[in-house]
């Protein structure tokens, strides 16, 4: 796997990507519906989770997963230019998606023991593009010493 050179039309998507991220974090109050937003905002370690139509947050969640996934795979493909690593990285979006979206239903139905931080992080991992942080670098090392 080699990384192709970049011109002007790379630059113009990734630029559209980031912008497009930046958008969805400042206006997400707008955009989705996440009460988590204002719960991890205040003090959250002494306060019960809050009400939620769990129907309502799941959709807006995973809605936000699935943007956030295509705009990732959007920028995947612009630096690697590689259909073969693009169905790899979207099968492990698949992937991870649907344990994150497991693991969240299963912390705010049936955990006995409520963790916050558990919450916080799985939440984090479905509503930012923290696998785009994670994959690129892990690309680069993989194209830079393979045989």
């Amino acid at each position: 796997m080699r990384i192709k050179t970049f011109n002007f039309k790379s630059f113009l998507i990734i630029l559209f990507a980031i912008v497009a991220f930046a958008l969805l974090r400042f206006f997400q109050d707008h955009i989705f519906y996440d009460p988590f937003i204002s719960f991890f905002k205040s003090n959250y370690q002494n306060v019960s989770y809050p009400n939620l139509v769990a129907s309502k947050f799941y959709f807006s969640t995973f809605f936000r997963f699935i943007i956030n996934s295509f705009l990732s795979l959007l920028v995947i493909h612009t630096i690697f230019k590689n259909r073969d690593i693009l169905k790899f990285i979207s099968v492990l979006y698949l992937f991870f998606g649907i344990i994150l979206v497991f693991l969240l239903v299963w912390e705010l139905h049936f955990s006995t023991t409520k963790s916050p931080f558990l919450l916080f992080y799985i939440r984090r991992f479905l509503i930012q593009p923290l696998f785009l942080l994670l994959f690129i670098p892990a690309l680069f090392f993989q194209s830079k010493y393979q045989a």
